[in-house]
Protein backbone atom coordinates (compact mmCIF):
# COMPACT_ATOMS: atom_id res chain seq x y z
CA UNK A 1 0.00 0.00 0.00
CA UNK A 2 1.43 3.21 -0.79
CA UNK A 3 2.07 6.04 1.23
CA UNK A 4 -1.07 8.11 0.44
CA UNK A 5 -3.36 4.85 1.28
CA UNK A 6 -1.12 4.61 4.69
CA UNK A 7 -1.82 8.22 5.71
CA UNK A 8 -5.55 7.26 4.66
CA UNK A 9 -5.80 4.32 7.35
CA UNK A 10 -4.33 6.67 10.21
CA UNK A 11 -6.19 9.90 9.51
CA UNK A 12 -9.44 8.74 10.81
CA UNK A 13 -7.11 7.50 14.08
CA UNK A 14 -5.50 10.82 14.57
CA UNK A 15 -8.97 12.65 13.43
CA UNK A 16 -9.75 13.84 16.95
CA UNK A 17 -6.59 15.35 18.21
CA UNK A 18 -5.24 16.78 14.73
CA UNK A 19 -8.17 18.12 13.28
CA UNK A 20 -9.66 19.03 16.57
CA UNK A 21 -7.03 20.56 18.01
CA UNK A 22 -7.17 22.78 14.68
CA UNK A 23 -10.70 23.42 14.90
CA UNK A 24 -10.48 24.65 18.89
CA UNK A 25 -8.25 26.70 17.60
CA UNK A 26 -9.47 28.65 14.92
CA UNK A 27 -13.31 27.27 15.12
CA UNK A 28 -15.18 24.93 13.80
CA UNK A 29 -14.93 24.82 9.89
CA UNK A 30 -17.98 26.19 8.05
CA UNK A 31 -18.75 23.58 4.98
CA UNK A 32 -19.79 26.47 2.96
CA UNK A 33 -17.43 28.74 0.97
CA UNK A 34 -14.95 29.92 2.92
CA UNK A 35 -10.99 31.03 3.26
CA UNK A 36 -9.91 31.76 7.19
CA UNK A 37 -6.21 32.83 7.67
CA UNK A 38 -5.29 31.98 11.40
CA UNK A 39 -2.18 32.82 13.66
CA UNK A 40 -1.34 30.11 15.85
CA UNK A 41 1.14 29.18 18.96
CA UNK A 42 1.73 26.11 20.78
CA UNK A 43 4.01 25.44 23.74
CA UNK A 44 4.21 21.82 24.43
CA UNK A 45 6.03 20.23 27.66
CA UNK A 46 7.47 17.25 26.85
CA UNK A 47 9.08 14.51 29.52
CA UNK A 48 10.71 12.60 26.90
CA UNK A 49 11.28 14.30 24.01
CA UNK A 50 14.04 11.72 22.96
CA UNK A 51 10.50 9.17 22.19
CA UNK A 52 13.56 6.57 23.97
CA UNK A 53 15.05 5.00 26.80
CA UNK A 54 17.37 6.87 28.49
CA UNK A 55 20.32 4.74 28.32
CA UNK A 56 19.72 5.69 24.53
CA UNK A 57 18.67 9.21 24.82
CA UNK A 58 22.30 9.80 26.65
CA UNK A 59 24.20 8.48 23.58
CA UNK A 60 21.88 10.55 21.48
CA UNK A 61 23.08 13.84 23.50
CA UNK A 62 19.09 14.61 23.91
CA UNK A 63 17.65 15.74 27.54
CA UNK A 64 14.56 14.25 27.74
CA UNK A 65 12.25 16.48 29.32
CA UNK A 66 11.83 19.37 27.20
CA UNK A 67 9.68 22.46 26.00
CA UNK A 68 8.76 23.36 22.20
CA UNK A 69 7.36 26.48 20.95
CA UNK A 70 5.87 26.57 18.11
CA UNK A 71 4.78 29.72 16.14
CA UNK A 72 3.11 29.83 13.06
CA UNK A 73 0.44 30.69 10.12
CA UNK A 74 -2.70 28.66 9.04
CA UNK A 75 -5.32 29.06 6.24
CA UNK A 76 -8.07 26.90 5.75
CA UNK A 77 -10.29 27.16 2.63
CA UNK A 78 -13.48 25.70 0.56
CA UNK A 79 -13.63 27.89 -2.57
CA UNK A 80 -17.00 26.12 -4.85
CA UNK A 81 -16.96 27.70 -8.61
CA UNK A 82 -19.33 26.21 -10.80
CA UNK A 83 -19.44 22.42 -10.27
CA UNK A 84 -16.41 22.06 -9.34
CA UNK A 85 -14.09 23.42 -5.93
CA UNK A 86 -11.13 23.47 -4.61
CA UNK A 87 -10.04 22.93 -1.07
CA UNK A 88 -6.83 23.92 1.15
CA UNK A 89 -5.52 23.60 4.07
CA UNK A 90 -2.61 24.94 4.81
CA UNK A 91 0.15 25.76 7.46
CA UNK A 92 3.91 26.68 8.48
CA UNK A 93 5.55 26.89 11.58
CA UNK A 94 9.00 26.71 13.18
CA UNK A 95 9.63 24.42 15.97
CA UNK A 96 11.94 26.19 19.10
CA UNK A 97 12.99 23.67 21.75
CA UNK A 98 14.48 24.93 25.42
CA UNK A 99 16.57 22.56 26.02
CA UNK A 100 17.92 20.42 22.82
CA UNK A 101 18.36 23.11 20.06
CA UNK A 102 19.45 20.86 17.60
CA UNK A 103 15.79 19.66 16.90
CA UNK A 104 14.90 23.36 16.36
CA UNK A 105 13.25 22.76 12.57
CA UNK A 106 10.29 24.25 10.42
CA UNK A 107 7.15 22.75 10.34
CA UNK A 108 5.45 22.73 6.70
CA UNK A 109 2.48 21.26 5.69
CA UNK A 110 -0.37 21.42 2.36
CA UNK A 111 -3.50 19.74 1.41
CA UNK A 112 -4.78 20.63 -1.54
CA UNK A 113 -8.14 19.14 -3.32
CA UNK A 114 -9.93 19.89 -6.60
CA UNK A 115 -12.91 18.34 -6.87
CA UNK A 116 -14.29 17.51 -10.85
CA UNK A 117 -17.42 17.24 -12.13
CA UNK A 118 -18.03 16.70 -15.82
CA UNK A 119 -21.17 15.37 -17.44
CA UNK A 120 -21.85 11.83 -15.58
CA UNK A 121 -18.36 12.19 -13.93
CA UNK A 122 -16.42 13.17 -11.30
CA UNK A 123 -13.41 12.95 -9.59
CA UNK A 124 -10.56 14.56 -7.96
CA UNK A 125 -6.82 15.37 -8.00
CA UNK A 126 -5.27 15.91 -4.69
CA UNK A 127 -1.59 17.16 -3.27
CA UNK A 128 0.16 17.24 -0.18
CA UNK A 129 3.63 18.18 0.94
CA UNK A 130 5.03 17.88 4.49
CA UNK A 131 8.32 18.97 5.43
CA UNK A 132 9.60 18.34 9.17
CA UNK A 133 12.04 17.02 11.82
CA UNK A 134 12.07 12.95 11.93
CA UNK A 135 9.75 11.49 14.63
CA UNK A 136 12.72 10.32 16.83
CA UNK A 137 11.44 7.12 17.61
CA UNK A 138 11.33 5.99 13.64
CA UNK A 139 15.21 6.44 13.65
CA UNK A 140 17.42 3.57 14.32
CA UNK A 141 20.65 4.41 15.78
CA UNK A 142 23.05 4.89 13.13
CA UNK A 143 26.26 7.24 12.89
CA UNK A 144 28.52 8.25 10.12
CA UNK A 145 31.61 6.31 10.73
CA UNK A 146 33.78 9.59 9.75
CA UNK A 147 32.47 11.53 13.12
CA UNK A 148 33.29 8.84 15.66
CA UNK A 149 36.45 11.41 16.84
CA UNK A 150 34.25 14.57 16.82
CA UNK A 151 31.63 13.69 19.51
CA UNK A 152 29.47 16.76 19.19
CA UNK A 153 28.73 16.31 15.47
CA UNK A 154 28.43 12.43 15.91
CA UNK A 155 25.54 12.68 18.48
CA UNK A 156 23.83 15.67 15.86
CA UNK A 157 23.93 13.09 13.36
CA UNK A 158 22.06 10.24 15.17
CA UNK A 159 19.20 12.94 15.05
CA UNK A 160 19.45 15.70 13.20
CA UNK A 161 16.79 14.74 10.11
CA UNK A 162 14.25 16.52 7.93
CA UNK A 163 11.98 14.44 6.27
CA UNK A 164 10.05 15.66 3.36
CA UNK A 165 6.93 13.80 2.01
CA UNK A 166 5.19 14.73 -1.09
CA UNK A 167 2.41 13.43 -2.96
CA UNK A 168 0.08 13.80 -6.16
CA UNK A 169 -2.75 11.60 -6.75
CA UNK A 170 -6.75 11.87 -9.11
CA UNK A 171 -9.46 9.93 -9.00
CA UNK A 172 -12.34 9.01 -11.31
CA UNK A 173 -15.64 7.72 -11.34
CA UNK A 174 -18.37 7.92 -14.02
CA UNK A 175 -22.01 6.40 -14.14
CA UNK A 176 -25.52 7.30 -12.76
CA UNK A 177 -26.01 7.76 -9.20
CA UNK A 178 -27.84 4.64 -8.80
CA UNK A 179 -26.40 1.39 -10.40
CA UNK A 180 -22.96 0.51 -11.58
CA UNK A 181 -20.22 3.10 -12.00
CA UNK A 182 -16.41 2.01 -12.64
CA UNK A 183 -13.56 3.72 -10.87
CA UNK A 184 -9.96 4.68 -10.93
CA UNK A 185 -7.42 5.98 -9.10
CA UNK A 186 -3.36 6.61 -9.30
CA UNK A 187 -1.24 8.09 -6.55
CA UNK A 188 2.30 8.88 -6.47
CA UNK A 189 4.25 9.65 -3.35
CA UNK A 190 8.42 10.66 -2.87
CA UNK A 191 9.92 10.65 0.93
CA UNK A 192 13.41 12.44 0.52
CA UNK A 193 15.95 12.72 4.31
CA UNK A 194 18.46 15.17 4.83
CA UNK A 195 20.63 13.21 6.78
CA UNK A 196 23.41 11.48 4.93
CA UNK A 197 23.37 7.79 5.19
CA UNK A 198 19.08 8.13 5.87
CA UNK A 199 19.12 9.06 2.60
CA UNK A 200 18.82 5.39 1.68
CA UNK A 201 15.82 5.20 3.09
CA UNK A 202 14.30 8.06 0.97
CA UNK A 203 11.75 5.98 -1.30
CA UNK A 204 9.70 7.00 -4.54
CA UNK A 205 5.86 4.53 -4.24
CA UNK A 206 3.20 4.64 -6.64
CA UNK A 207 -0.42 2.83 -6.28
CA UNK A 208 -3.12 2.04 -9.18
CA UNK A 209 -6.37 1.00 -8.53
CA UNK A 210 -9.17 0.22 -10.50
CA UNK A 211 -12.95 -1.40 -9.80
CA UNK A 212 -15.99 -1.49 -10.03
CA UNK A 213 -18.71 0.49 -7.94
CA UNK A 214 -22.41 -0.55 -7.61
CA UNK A 215 -24.92 1.76 -5.82
CA UNK A 216 -28.48 2.33 -4.18
CA UNK A 217 -30.15 4.67 -1.64
CA UNK A 218 -31.07 2.00 0.51
CA UNK A 219 -28.45 -0.42 0.01
CA UNK A 220 -25.37 1.84 0.19
CA UNK A 221 -22.26 1.47 -2.10
CA UNK A 222 -20.31 -1.79 -2.77
CA UNK A 223 -17.04 -1.57 -5.06
CA UNK A 224 -14.83 -4.59 -6.52
CA UNK A 225 -11.88 -3.42 -7.12
CA UNK A 226 -7.99 -4.60 -7.81
CA UNK A 227 -4.65 -2.67 -6.58
CA UNK A 228 -1.05 -2.47 -8.03
CA UNK A 229 1.46 -0.87 -5.97
CA UNK A 230 5.20 -0.38 -6.59
CA UNK A 231 8.03 1.46 -4.34
CA UNK A 232 11.52 1.81 -4.80
CA UNK A 233 14.39 3.07 -2.85
CA UNK A 234 16.21 4.83 -5.35
CA UNK A 235 19.66 5.49 -3.65
CA UNK A 236 20.16 1.45 -1.77
CA UNK A 237 21.93 0.24 -5.38
CA UNK A 238 25.01 1.50 -4.12
CA UNK A 239 25.32 -0.30 -0.98
CA UNK A 240 27.50 -3.08 -0.89
CA UNK A 241 26.01 -6.31 -2.44
CA UNK A 242 23.61 -4.49 -4.35
CA UNK A 243 25.13 -4.88 -7.64
CA UNK A 244 23.85 -1.53 -8.68
CA UNK A 245 20.38 -3.13 -8.16
CA UNK A 246 17.31 -1.00 -6.70
CA UNK A 247 16.04 -1.96 -3.47
CA UNK A 248 12.14 -2.03 -3.19
CA UNK A 249 8.86 -4.20 -3.71
CA UNK A 250 5.57 -4.46 -5.57
CA UNK A 251 1.93 -5.02 -3.65
CA UNK A 252 -0.77 -6.85 -5.71
CA UNK A 253 -3.85 -7.67 -4.49
CA UNK A 254 -7.38 -6.94 -4.57
CA UNK A 255 -10.49 -6.81 -2.92
CA UNK A 256 -14.24 -5.27 -2.04
CA UNK A 257 -15.24 -2.90 -0.15
CA UNK A 258 -18.76 -1.42 1.51
CA UNK A 259 -20.20 1.91 2.54
CA UNK A 260 -23.11 2.73 3.60
CA UNK A 261 -24.94 4.91 5.63
CA UNK A 262 -27.07 4.30 8.41
CA UNK A 263 -30.10 6.06 9.12
CA UNK A 264 -29.18 10.15 9.53
CA UNK A 265 -26.37 9.57 12.69
CA UNK A 266 -24.21 6.16 11.75
CA UNK A 267 -22.14 6.05 8.84
CA UNK A 268 -19.98 2.91 7.87
CA UNK A 269 -17.38 1.09 6.27
CA UNK A 270 -15.73 -2.03 5.82
CA UNK A 271 -13.00 -2.93 3.24
CA UNK A 272 -11.72 -6.15 2.75
CA UNK A 273 -8.88 -7.28 0.88
CA UNK A 274 -5.97 -10.04 -0.47
CA UNK A 275 -2.31 -8.39 -1.05
CA UNK A 276 0.89 -10.32 -1.92
CA UNK A 277 4.10 -8.58 -1.29
CA UNK A 278 6.93 -9.28 -3.22
CA UNK A 279 10.77 -7.68 -2.50
CA UNK A 280 12.83 -7.41 -5.00
CA UNK A 281 16.28 -8.27 -2.71
CA UNK A 282 17.40 -10.98 -1.62
CA UNK A 283 16.53 -12.11 2.17
CA UNK A 284 13.72 -9.93 2.80
CA UNK A 285 10.73 -12.29 3.75
CA UNK A 286 7.89 -11.93 1.59
CA UNK A 287 4.29 -11.28 2.33
CA UNK A 288 0.57 -12.89 1.06
CA UNK A 289 -2.65 -12.63 3.40
CA UNK A 290 -5.84 -10.50 4.68
CA UNK A 291 -5.30 -6.71 4.53
CA UNK A 292 -8.40 -5.00 5.79
CA UNK A 293 -10.16 -2.03 7.02
CA UNK A 294 -13.49 -0.38 8.94
CA UNK A 295 -14.38 2.94 9.50
CA UNK A 296 -17.58 4.07 11.72
CA UNK A 297 -18.57 7.38 12.52
CA UNK A 298 -21.70 8.38 14.96
CA UNK A 299 -23.98 11.18 15.93
CA UNK A 300 -24.58 9.42 19.27
CA UNK A 301 -26.60 12.84 20.23
CA UNK A 302 -26.31 16.89 19.46
CA UNK A 303 -23.41 16.95 22.06
CA UNK A 304 -21.87 13.46 21.24
CA UNK A 305 -19.59 12.37 18.47
CA UNK A 306 -17.72 9.03 18.14
CA UNK A 307 -15.08 7.95 15.33
CA UNK A 308 -13.87 4.40 15.80
CA UNK A 309 -11.20 2.70 13.31
CA UNK A 310 -9.65 -0.36 12.61
CA UNK A 311 -6.84 -1.55 10.02
CA UNK A 312 -4.14 -3.93 8.63
CA UNK A 313 -2.11 -2.98 6.08
CA UNK A 314 1.23 -2.75 4.18
CA UNK A 315 2.83 0.62 4.36
CA UNK A 316 6.65 1.35 3.16
CA UNK A 317 8.98 2.26 5.71
CA UNK A 318 10.91 5.33 6.00
CA UNK A 319 13.76 3.79 8.55
CA UNK A 320 17.19 3.27 6.83
CA UNK A 321 17.49 -0.52 7.81
CA UNK A 322 13.93 -2.05 6.67
CA UNK A 323 12.17 -2.62 3.69
CA UNK A 324 7.99 -2.40 4.72
CA UNK A 325 5.97 -3.35 7.63
CA UNK A 326 2.44 -5.04 8.72
CA UNK A 327 1.09 -2.49 10.75
CA UNK A 328 -2.05 -3.00 12.35
CA UNK A 329 -3.87 0.16 14.02
CA UNK A 330 -7.17 0.95 15.85
CA UNK A 331 -8.35 3.93 17.48
CA UNK A 332 -11.69 5.28 19.19
CA UNK A 333 -12.21 9.07 18.78
CA UNK A 334 -14.58 11.36 20.58
CA UNK A 335 -16.07 14.74 21.28
CA UNK A 336 -18.68 16.29 23.51
CA UNK A 337 -19.97 19.39 23.61
CA UNK A 338 -20.26 21.03 27.20
CA UNK A 339 -21.70 24.08 25.59
CA UNK A 340 -21.59 26.29 22.75
CA UNK A 341 -18.12 27.58 23.42
CA UNK A 342 -16.18 24.68 25.13
CA UNK A 343 -15.96 21.24 23.91
CA UNK A 344 -14.84 18.05 25.49
CA UNK A 345 -12.20 15.70 23.43
CA UNK A 346 -11.09 12.04 23.89
CA UNK A 347 -8.96 9.52 21.66
CA UNK A 348 -7.28 6.39 21.87
CA UNK A 349 -4.90 4.43 19.80
CA UNK A 350 -3.08 1.68 19.28
CA UNK A 351 -0.64 0.87 16.65
CA UNK A 352 1.55 -2.27 16.21
CA UNK A 353 4.37 -2.89 13.92
CA UNK A 354 6.69 -5.57 11.87
CA UNK A 355 9.10 -4.52 10.00
CA UNK A 356 10.25 -6.59 6.97
CA UNK A 357 13.82 -6.20 5.59
CA UNK A 358 15.50 -4.54 9.30
CA UNK A 359 18.85 -5.38 10.07
CA UNK A 360 20.17 -6.82 7.05
CA UNK A 361 21.99 -3.75 4.92
CA UNK A 362 25.73 -3.10 5.54
CA UNK A 363 25.35 -0.17 7.77
CA UNK A 364 26.59 0.98 10.80
CA UNK A 365 23.46 0.27 13.21
CA UNK A 366 25.43 0.72 16.82
CA UNK A 367 22.56 -1.02 18.46
CA UNK A 368 20.12 -3.99 17.79
CA UNK A 369 17.72 -3.37 14.44
CA UNK A 370 14.01 -2.31 15.58
CA UNK A 371 12.09 -5.28 14.39
CA UNK A 372 8.75 -5.21 15.83
CA UNK A 373 6.96 -2.60 18.17
CA UNK A 374 3.54 -2.12 19.80
CA UNK A 375 2.69 1.82 20.96
CA UNK A 376 -0.44 3.06 22.62
CA UNK A 377 -1.77 6.78 22.81
CA UNK A 378 -4.33 8.46 24.86
CA UNK A 379 -5.18 11.94 24.76
CA UNK A 380 -8.22 14.00 25.99
CA UNK A 381 -7.75 17.90 26.11
CA UNK A 382 -10.57 21.13 26.09
CA UNK A 383 -11.13 23.70 23.29
CA UNK A 384 -12.83 26.83 24.24
CA UNK A 385 -13.90 29.28 21.41
CA UNK A 386 -13.59 32.56 23.53
CA UNK A 387 -14.81 34.66 20.18
CA UNK A 388 -15.44 34.65 16.58
CA UNK A 389 -12.08 34.97 16.38
CA UNK A 390 -9.86 33.56 19.34
CA UNK A 391 -9.66 29.79 20.39
CA UNK A 392 -7.66 28.25 23.06
CA UNK A 393 -6.92 24.58 23.54
CA UNK A 394 -5.39 22.74 26.20
CA UNK A 395 -4.65 18.58 26.20
CA UNK A 396 -2.78 16.34 27.74
CA UNK A 397 -1.25 12.82 26.18
CA UNK A 398 0.37 9.68 27.26
CA UNK A 399 1.87 7.35 24.86
CA UNK A 400 3.99 3.83 25.34
CA UNK A 401 5.72 1.53 23.57
CA UNK A 402 7.26 -1.32 24.11
CA UNK A 403 9.56 -3.27 21.17
CA UNK A 404 12.19 -5.89 20.57
CA UNK A 405 14.83 -3.93 22.07
CA UNK A 406 14.94 -2.55 26.16
CA UNK A 407 16.45 0.71 23.91
CA UNK A 408 13.18 1.35 22.05
CA UNK A 409 11.20 1.04 24.86
CA UNK A 410 9.62 4.57 26.10
CA UNK A 411 6.90 6.66 27.45
CA UNK A 412 6.07 10.30 27.25
CA UNK A 413 3.64 12.85 28.92
CA UNK A 414 2.93 15.49 27.32
CA UNK A 415 0.80 19.05 27.66
CA UNK A 416 0.14 21.33 25.19
CA UNK A 417 -1.40 25.08 25.31
CA UNK A 418 -2.47 26.03 22.42
CA UNK A 419 -4.00 29.41 20.42
CA UNK A 420 -5.11 30.71 17.34
CA UNK A 421 -6.05 33.83 16.43
CA UNK A 422 -8.32 34.23 13.06
CA UNK A 423 -7.43 37.78 11.21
Amino acid sequence: MSFASRAGHVAIAYAALASGMADAQSGRRPVTRHLDFSLTGDVVYDDNVSRSSRALADLRGLKQADTRFTPGVRVDGLIPFGRQSLSIIASAGYDFYARNSRLNRERLSLDTVLGLRFGRCDGSINGSYARRQSQLDDLILIADPSLLNDPTRFRRGLVRNTEEIKTIGATASCGAAVGLRPTASIQHTWVDNSQALRRFSDYNSTSYSAGVAYARPRFGELTVFGRYDTTTFPNRGSLPGFGGQKDGYEVRGGGVRFEREIGSRLLGLAELSYSSVNPKRDGVRSFSGLTWRLNLTADVSSRLQLAAQASRAVEPSNRVDANYSISRIYGLNGTYTLSPRLTLEASALQRQRDFRGAGILPLPILIEPLLRDKSQTYSAGLRYRASQRLGVTLQGTHERRNANGNFYDYTSNRVLAGIAWRI
